[in-house]
């Protein structure tokens, strides 16, 4: 009884592969799994393959399914016709989806910088810039690396306007859920900046993307709160500049940044 169970386990994978038979009108055979057939051709593809194969239903004398089914293509009399070249079979490779996708993004923002000490806005301003992007892509999520400069910066009072920082960021945590037309993005992304006299980093985002033929329309969120290191500390102008855009806790500077913006990307 041992011996009947082993063998009816062994014919299972056996059973699972079965091909079908397809016999040429020019004797020639064909042994693969039909997956289609239509009025003008069939479709099939090899054993341990991926690749669709499509064969044109005039160069097919019959199939013989795996099943036991018989369907026979051309008449009798046409069988046995041996034609001067193989007949052509075309391969359609399976569609690859790309993995790595590289973007443009522009936008412009309105950064709120706060005084941590009285929670007061000493700075607001404009931000414009373009951001490269490189996505991983795969059905829920991708991880986008993007880099940003040229914030534009001035004081509530409309003076000292000018270029104050530069952005690099790296997100190293980035959701994306989509559906056909509508994405929500979220992500933790450390900026390093440059400002006049000193540099930082921290920061984080979130952004709602709307698709409309192939362009992206978003409206972005961004907290950034910038800690600089001692170590880091480059102040070129003096003390009261650098109290000026940060508050400065145990020696250390720190500055918070609120932004909401729009942007589009391509």
């Amino acid at each position: 009884m041992k011996n009947i169970y082993l063998f009816i386990l062994m014919l299972m994978p056996l059973a699972g592969i079965s091909q079908d038979r397809i016999i040429l009108v020019t004797v020639d055979t064909v042994n693969a799994k039909v997956i289609k057939s239509s009025p003008e051709e069939i479709e099939f593809i090899y054993p341990g393959e991926d690749a669709i194969n499509v064969l044109p239903k005039y160069k097919i004398f019959k199939i013989e399914y795996a099943s036991g089914r018989t369907e026979v293509i051309r008449p009798v009399g046409n069988f046995g016709v041996r034609e001067n070249s193989a007949p052509p079979v075309v391969s359609r490779k399976k569609p690859v989806k790309p993995r790595f996708r590289w973007g443009l993004k522009a936008g412009v923002n309105l950064p709120i910088i706060s005084n941590l000490d009285n929670g007061s806005v000493n700075k607001i301003g404009g931000l414009a810039g373009f951001t490269s992007e490189l996505k991983f892509i795969n059905t829920a999520h991708s991880i986008t690396f993007e880099a940003y400069v040229n914030q534009v910066m001035a004081e509530n009072n409309g003076a000292g306007s000018g270029i104050e920082a530069a952005y690099l960021s790296i997100p190293v945590v980035y959701t994306n859920a989509p559906n056909e037309r509508i994405s929500l993005s979220m992500g933790l992304e450390p900026s390093f900046a440059l400002y006049s006299n000193l540099a930082g980093y921290g920061g984080g985002y979130y952004d709602v993307s709307m698709v409309t033929n192939e362009v992206v329309l978003g409206i972005t969120a961004g907290i950034r709160y910038f800690i600089v290191p001692k170590s880091w500390f480059l102040d070129f102008r003096g003390v009261a500049a650098t109290n000026d855009m940060f508050t400065v806790v145990n020696g250390m500077p720190h500055k918070l940044n609120l932004s909401i913006g729009y942007f589009i990307k391509y």
